[in-house]
């Protein structure tokens, strides 16, 4: 399948990808999807090219339930993919977010599974505690994006996380999931520093963005600190949080398979908009006092983002004109 061509004219294989991902992500049921008849006819036109694009973004889940946003993937699949060695699937995938807690049977799939495939980009374990994995766990040269508990993505080291373990080597933007550990002495986090390539990181966790708020603050390295936030904005933030030009909350929707999915299938995703407010803030367009970026301003900057995306040229959010200051907060 994968060698045959295809008749009549071609898309570009960019815009292809797009077209079919909103698709599959517009339909709430198998139903629509297979009454669709212009992406059935482009489906079966381009097979041999649309193929991987069904392994490129792996919503990995145990249940599937009605009007969800992207098909997830079971467990049984993935046990399938690595029992026959698909190798064209796996190097086809790029994201990979496990949605439920890993089973201890399922324990000895996923390892195997994310070590035959080579071009994993982005990785989400937000359910996942895969700690038991121990140091077996595997590390892709191409992982740049980490979203994880970070106590309980590997054993811990005299009460502290292992930052020198190789899944840190590459990564340049990293989502903290979870909390700190009560009544330890010394914080887990404590070496965070060492990532070496890290320039984006990102909280859900307020507290523990300010327990950590002296040390990331001197990392030079970074370029965009982000406190996620669903809808509380009355928690205090550490003064050189406040302080410092490339902090910013961002409010965003509590559900994190919808946020996963956005930052993986738009360009950019918040990560994007989290660095338009902070240069638009730079150029003077925002008061230096404001740090809350809310939802109307998120879609709106996401808006503006993929009409640029599409014509092929980057948006210069220093030059937009912001008519009213309260969009950015309350």
């Amino acid at each position: 399948m994968l060698g045959r061509k295809t008749v009549g004219p071609a898309l570009p294989p960019e815009l292809e990808r797009i077209i079919f991902e909103t698709a599959a992500r517009a339909a709430t049921t198998t139903q629509v999807l297979n009454t669709s008849l212009f992406f059935a006819l482009h489906f079966i036109q381009s097979l041999y090219r649309v193929e991987p694009y069904l392994y490129r973004v792996l919503h990995i889940a145990q249940q599937r339930r009605n009007r969800q946003r992207f098909p997830p993937v079971p467990l049984e699949i993935l046990r399938r993919l690595v029992e026959t060695r698909h190798s064209a699937a796996c190097k086809a995938v790029e994201h990979v977010f496990f949605k439920t807690v890993v089973p201890r049977e399922g324990s000895d799939i996923i390892p195997e599974f994310l070590s035959l495939c080579p071009n994993i980009v982005s990785l989400s374990l937000p359910g996942s505690p895969l700690a038991f994995l121990g140091e077996t766990f595997p590390a892709s040269d191409n992982l740049h994006h980490l979203s994880a508990n970070l106590l309980t993505l590997l054993p811990l080291k005299k009460q502290r996380i292992n930052f020198k373990h190789p899944i840190f080597r590459n990564l340049t933007h990293l989502e903290v999931l979870g909390d700190t550990i009560p009544f330890v002495p010394t914080p887990p986090y404590q070496k965070i520093h060492r990532i070496p390539r890290l320039t984006h990181i990102a909280f859900r966790s307020s507290v523990l963005a300010n327990m950590l708020s002296a040390q990331i603050t001197k990392m030079a390295q970074l370029e965009c600190i982000v406190v996620l936030h669903a809808d509380d904005r009355t928690n205090n933030i550490a003064n050189d949080l406040e302080a410092d030009e490339r902090f910013v909350i961002v409010e965003q929707a509590s559900n994190t398979v919808d946020l996963w999915i956005d930052a993986v299938t738009q360009p950019g995703g918040y990560w994007s908009r989290a660095e338009a407010f902070i240069a638009a803030r730079r150029a003077g367009k925002i008061d230096r006092k404001i740090h809350y970026l809310r939802a109307f301003m998120n879609s709106l900057i996401e808006t503006v983002g993929n009409i640029y995306h599409s014509s092929g040229t980057n948006p210069d959010f220093e030059k937009l004109e912001h008519p009213n200051e309260d969009f950015y907060y309350n």
